[in-house]
């Protein structure tokens, strides 16, 4: 027989692992270029905050465009790799925050862009399942050539990606 506390006990520990588990698969689909995968963690519109980064505003974009526009980028990288550590997850019903520190590695030939900070979600239990409503980028270090973005667009626009 089941006791009827733990079954909430139980959900929450299951929802938490749902939600560690898309955090971990953000970061290693964009390394490994698998966009139509990816995409399939966002829900249809996001707010997507790269300000602490690149200056401006939050924007509030469509998946496919959060995935054109990562598509149109990392690519250009001859590598990336985003490592997390010390993910954080609340849940509050079917709306959820999850945070990780991440550091950001942008290889192009022999140089190296970083960047290392905070990565903070929203979710939203959409159709029986976790999606992200939210998502910001909170910067705490940069260290190597930021140029490397340039030159990896420039690199993507006559590719295929592109």
């Amino acid at each position: 027989m089941t006791d009827a506390g733990t079954l909430p006990a139980a959900q929450a520990a299951i929802d938490r692992a749902a939600i560690e588990t898309r955090v971990e698969a953000v970061a290693v689909l964009v390394d490994l270029m698998a966009f139509g995968p990816l995409k399939a963690l966002f829900a249809e519109r996001l707010e997507v905050d790269y300000s602490s980064l690149f200056g401006g505003e939050p924007e509030l974009l469509s998946a496919a465009d959060l995935m054109a526009r990562w598509s149109g980028l990392a690519p250009g990288f001859d590598a990336t790799r985003h490592a997390l550590s010390d993910i954080m997850v609340e849940l509050d019903g079917d709306e959820a925050r999850s945070s990780a520190a991440v550091t950001a590695t942008h290889w192009l030939e022999s140089a190296i862009w970083r960047v290392s900070g905070r990565y903070v979600f929203r979710f939203a239990r959409i159709d029986g399942g976790w999606r992200i409503t939210a998502m910001a980028f909170l910067l705490r270090q940069e260290d190597g050539d930021r140029g490397l973005i340039d030159q990896a667009l420039a690199r993507m626009a006559g590719s295929a990606f592109a």
